[in-house]
């Protein structure tokens, strides 16, 4: 029974977090996506199969061409039911156009492919399929699929010329159908047997190309849409979400769109179903897009070549609310010092850009495995150009080196004003990146992204593992000088003084030891700083003194509150009745009274489990034991303290960063706030998801005392 419980439990949570992600929406805006860089050819497999469906359909009933087949339809709809027409209309306003309706709904008995007037198009077409399959029950061979290929097929014949255009007549699924049916003169008509075993062959490879398209679909809609046989994790049917997603792509078509479609060449061997598609990005569209350039919040200003850290850590989480793409042009007006490149692999666009944001260039591109962020397919990431020689060579951040191959056409958007005709992406990269530009490569995945961090641009990600196998950012460790100054007078003690000394000196040391960059450092050091004055009021707290003057008095009195009160005060508790109870908390009393005399006298009570110094460390790390030689002996003075502290927290902090992989509340925009229950020893709320920083009385102290104290780090610039 636990076990089936377990089992529910965990398909709830999946189902839980299947639907948090909305697997639909993803798998309809990938699924469009990889459609339109023509995956697997699939749109013109499937253009050809519904072309010979509806042709097979027609000779089966000895018709020449596909509106005699649609005419004898019409007379069966309108002797039936006559609810029938207003089910066709509705249908017609849900799939199509709402213009024209009752035009194609009384041509349904009037089709005829001779007159230009009553000739079927695709739009008249995919009406005419989906009425079959919704209304004829024998129907068992069309789809939805077809009838979203034939809509596709009107939307890209809008971009052609009006109906009756040679160009826009050489998409239309009518004119295929009468090229096999034997409708057009001289040109052979094609037998049941050869039909059929085109429609047995087409199924197999759109079968094994959606199979691949699903391949394909990124990391991220795999991990939280697959079943663990493969299968969607989705109620609708594959062949639903496959229409769909041709359907959503037919609604990008036009000027105003990303996508453009063209036929790539005239149809070959007199039509028969026999297109093929180019898809292409509307360059002018989305050049005009990425003329927009986000407004950069302000930088700190610098004194004397030192910045305030807070300044700057506002202007990084202000940065870092910005998407990809926006962040990236954001953080280069203030920061950049050469040309860059943003590839867009979900759209398959390159643009170029000056230092300061003015788009240079916009490229369409062709990239294999669009859908991936990993090394191995031109991961995400940040890259420097290097050549271009049978492609453009590029190195990642470590100095590994990868080649990118683009093909494509371009627009050169000079000082982003206009737009012309141009060069190849190779010449333009070549032009515009070398020697030293850099190259960004948008992430697909949703768990990888940019943001800022130690001043610097960075990838990066919120993957737990196989971090090897993408371009993430290398972690930075080298120690800028930082100074720390007391604004508040009532925090300036000489324990203060010292405390801060040891953290401004000792950054580069304890940034080696804990594997630390910059911005961790700095952290950690102003939470040190707001420990201290939680702990003992940097220094001057009363008790403080006490503790640090009698350690073996505060380990006395710890002992006998831990084991001669509660104990005692237990035995009366639990006895039965009041004398029953006093006399057992008495006997309780004497016995710990003595055995707690004993402890002192033999040595075993003594004060090394006592928090010691200013910070109150229970036990100092081992790294920095051995490193420095501090002991709870001598961490009382305010060096080692600060010492001692900045140790703990780092490894507080990973500790913390490993329970925050089941701790949902915790992200890299809060961890500080649930640090200091791993420093108070309460790490079982973290653990128990009770944690409640925002009504943490220690937490908003120590907040209210980091206002005191200011921290400059020199610029690495």
């Amino acid at each position: 029974m636990r076990a089936i419980i377990i089992l529910l439990f965990i398909g709830l949570t999946s189902s839980l977090w299947a639907a948090d992600f909305d697997c639909e929406s993803e798998f309809l805006k990938e699924a469009k996506e990889l459609l339109a860089s023509d995956h697997q050819g699939l749109l013109e497999k499937q253009f050809e199969l519904t072309t010979l469906k509806l042709s097979k359909k027609a000779l089966n009933k000895d018709k020449t061409n596909l509106e005699a087949l649609i005419r004898e339809f019409g007379r069966e709809v309108d002797q039936g039911d006559p609810r029938v027409l207003s089910q066709l209309e509705s249908l017609y306003q849900k799939y199509g156009r709402r213009d024209d309706n009752q035009k194609i709904l009384e041509n349904f008995k009037t089709a005829s492919y001779w007159n230009g007037q009553t000739r079927f198009y695709n739009q008249d077409t995919s009406m005419f399929i989906l009425a079959k399959i919704n209304l004829d029950p024998n129907e068992s061979e069309l789809n939805n699929k077809d009838a979203a290929i034939t809509w596709f097929a009107q939307n890209l014949s809008d971009q052609m010329g009006t109906e009756d255009s040679r160009r826009s007549n050489l998409i239309n699924i009518s004119s295929h159908v009468a090229s096999i049916t034997g409708a057009i003169g001289g040109v052979k008509k094609l037998d049941l047997k050869e039909v059929n075993q085109k429609i047995k062959a087409l199924k197999d490879l759109i079968k094994k190309g959606f199979s691949a398209l699903k391949d394909d679909l990124s990391l991220s809609f795999k991990k939280n849409c697959f079943k663990e046989n493969g299968d969607l994790l989705l109620c609708r049917s594959e062949e639903d979400l496959f229409s769909d997603s041709i359907f959503s792509l037919s609604k990008e078509l036009g000027d105003d769109k990303l996508y453009e479609f063209s036929l790539e060449n005239e149809v070959r061997n007199k039509f028969r179903g026999k297109i093929s598609f180019n898809v292409r990005t509307n360059l002018k569209h989305y050049a005009k897009q990425k003329l927009r350039r986000p407004r950069s919040p302000k930088l700190p200003i610098l004194f004397a070549g030192m910045e305030d850290y807070q300044e700057k850590k506002e202007w990084q989480d202000e940065l870092n609310q910005f998407e990809d793409e926006d962040l990236i042009k954001a953080y280069q007006q203030k920061l950049g010092r050469s040309n860059y490149g943003i590839l867009d692999k979900a759209n398959s666009v390159l643009s170029l850009y000056s230092p300061k944001g003015h788009l240079l260039a916009t490229v369409g591109v062709k990239l294999n495995k669009s859908h991936f962020d990993s090394k191995i397919t031109s991961g995400s990431g940040i890259y420097e150009a290097k050549s271009v020689s049978e492609g453009v060579m590029i190195e990642d951040q470590r100095g590994f080196p990868a080649k990118l191959n683009l093909t494509g056409n371009s627009l050169d958007c000079g000082k982003g004003e206009s737009c012309q005709g141009s060069d190849t992406p190779s010449r333009l990269i070549q032009k515009y990146l070398l020697p030293n530009g850099k190259l960004y490569i948008l992430p697909y995945d949703g768990e990888n992204h940019f943001l800022v961090k130690n001043s610097e641009l960075q990838h990066t990600t919120t993957r737990r593992s196989h971090f090897y196998e993408y371009n993430y950012s290398p972690k930075g460790n080298k120690a800028f000088p930082i100074e720390i100054e007391i604004k508040d007078e009532r925090y300036d003690t000489e324990v203060s003084r010292e405390f801060v000394n040891a953290l401004e000196s000792e950054k580069t040391t304890i940034m080696k030891l804990y594997n630390l960059d910059n911005d961790e450092y700095n952290d950690l050091a102003r939470y040190a700083f707001g420990i201290l004055g939680n702990e003992s009021e940097f220094g001057e707290n009363w008790r403080y003194s006490v503790k640090e003057r009698f350690p073996l008095g505060v380990a006395f009195i710890k002992d006998t509150k831990r084991n001669v009160i509660n104990k005692t005060k237990e035995a009366y508790q639990k006895a039965k009745g009041f004398w029953s109870g006093l006399k057992d908390g008495a006997t309780t009393y004497f016995k710990e009274l003595v055995s707690r005399d004993v402890r002192l006298l033999t040595g075993n009570l003594t004060a090394k489990n006592n928090s010691r110094g200013p910070t109150q460390i229970k036990t100092v790390p081992t790294k920095i034991e051995e490193h420095y030689k501090i002991t709870k002996d001598n961490i009382s003075e305010p060096k080692n303290s600060a010492i001692a502290t900045m140790g703990f927290l780092a490894e507080a902090m990973v500790e913390l960063k490993n329970r925050a992989k089941t701790y949902p509340a915790i992200t890299r925009e809060n961890r500080l706030d649930y640090l200091h229950y791993i420093y108070m020893g309460s790490t079982h709320e973290i653990k128990n998801q009770t944690a409640t920083p925002d009504k943490n009385i220690y937490l908003r102290q120590l907040k209210e005392y980091l206002k005191g104290v200011k921290l400059y780090q020199r610029v690495s610039l």
